[in-house]
């Protein structure tokens, strides 16, 4: 970071000293830091949330979350800890060289109004600790914990519950923002709130769309697993439940006694459907298996696979079908392709597959002989 456009530590301090000292809000190093924060701030931003406008606080008139908790109002959906003092330690130190950087997300807050008091059960105005709190911590709370004193930060509206989803949405796993991503518990947790305030549908989709539109990086890998855990915490089945390999394997187990792996004789694995290249990947294995141990039972416990490469996903009008294509898709393998081969090859009408390699440098190698350099007159 540049001095430039962000504060350096000795004038991000000076300021804040006077900024405390003075009763003019209109002084010039104030507005020359709130020019930089409305040229170069930005925010997140999220479904129902409107940005109002840019300000720089006062800290004692901003309640954080750890205030907020000891007074009984909920205002985030972080189920385990809050405060990181790691990464407060971080920003600390990145301030106090750098100046407060106004090229990452900034900081929001919404303003407490006498309705959010109402509702949390606290008198308006709020009083906390001799000092008027006006505005509450949306997202940011790590930079709100620093050591400064002045805020940089958006103000936000929107309703309770759209605020909450805003600060979870806002610490969707990045690698740019300096922040405590979001875990699975946070997400699971404003979305069951969601289905309690009318927000999120409490379906499949409904709870999938919610996933895709506003935490795509959260669970992305076996997110139809992350639906069903969802809807089961709420007390709603999934149509077809989904399952990976560790999940088949324990469920197999924990129900039927039975485990995987080589037993004498006979090998026992649990094997997925749906996405056309792993199932090629294990018809290799299968039939390798099948012509170096022609001995050896090969049981194959066969699951449907859900998400990205799968379509269509499997619910309850399709997967009767797909577990008849499953049971049957070896055969149909070998009958399509391996047998063909087999026969084609030994006949001698095997079509020729020729290979070259591709050069993999961008300049004359001294080791290929092909090429010839220009002349060093040239």
């Amino acid at each position: 970071m540049t001095t430039e456009n962000n504060f350096s530590g000795q004038g991000f301090s000076s300021l804040d000293e006077e900024f405390n000292t003075s009763s003019n809000p209109a002084d010039p190093s104030v507005q020359a830091e709130f020019l930089k924060l409305k040229t170069f701030g930005r925010i997140k931003s999220a479904p129902n949330v409107t940005f109002k406008k840019w300000v720089i606080l006062n800290k004692k008139n901003v309640l954080s979350h750890s205030k907020a908790k000891e007074l009984g109002i909920t205002c985030q959906t972080r189920k385990g800890l809050a405060l990181f003092l790691p990464t407060i330690a971080i920003i600390n130190e990145d301030i106090e060289q750098n100046g407060w950087d106004y090229y990452e997300y900034q900081p929001a807050v919404s303003k407490i109004t006498e309705e959010f008091c109402k509702e949390n059960n606290v008198p308006f105005p709020l009083i906390v600790d001799g000092e008027e709190k006006t505005h509450i911590v949306r997202d940011g709370n790590n930079r709100f914990e620093t050591d400064w004193v002045l805020f940089p930060c958006g103000v936000i509206e929107g309703d309770e519950y759209d605020l909450k989803r805003f600060g979870t949405i806002a610490n969707v796993p990045d690698n740019k923002t300096k922040k405590n991503d979001c875990s699975d518990e946070d997400v699971m947790s404003i979305i069951q709130e969601g289905f309690e305030v009318g927000k999120v549908e409490k379906t499949e989709q409904g709870v999938w769309d919610e996933l895709f539109n506003n935490y795509r990086e959260v669970r992305k890998k076996d997110r139809k697993i992350f639906v069903a855990e969802i809807l089961e915490k709420s007390g709603k089945k999934v149509s077809v439940e989904p399952f990976d390999i560790p999940k088949a394997e324990a469920h197999l187990k924990d129900h039927f006694g039975v485990e995987m792996g080589q037993d004498g004789d006979v090998t026992r694995e649990c094997v997925g459907f749906g996405r056309s290249a792993d199932e090629y990947r294990t018809f290799f294995r299968l039939i390798t298996n099948a012509t170096k141990f022609p001995k050896v039972i090969q049981y194959v416990y066969a699951f449907q696979q859900h998400g990205k490469g799968v379509s269509p996903q499997p619910d309850e009008e399709n997967i009767k079908d797909k577990r008849k294509r499953a049971s049957n898709s070896l055969d149909d393998f070998m009958h399509e392709f391996i047998l063909p081969a087999a026969d084609a090859w030994r006949s001698g009408n095997f079509g020729a597959i020729i290979f070259r390699h591709c050069l993999l440098y961008t300049s004359p190698s001294p080791r290929d002989g092909l090429l010839s350099r220009m002349p060093s007159s040239a």
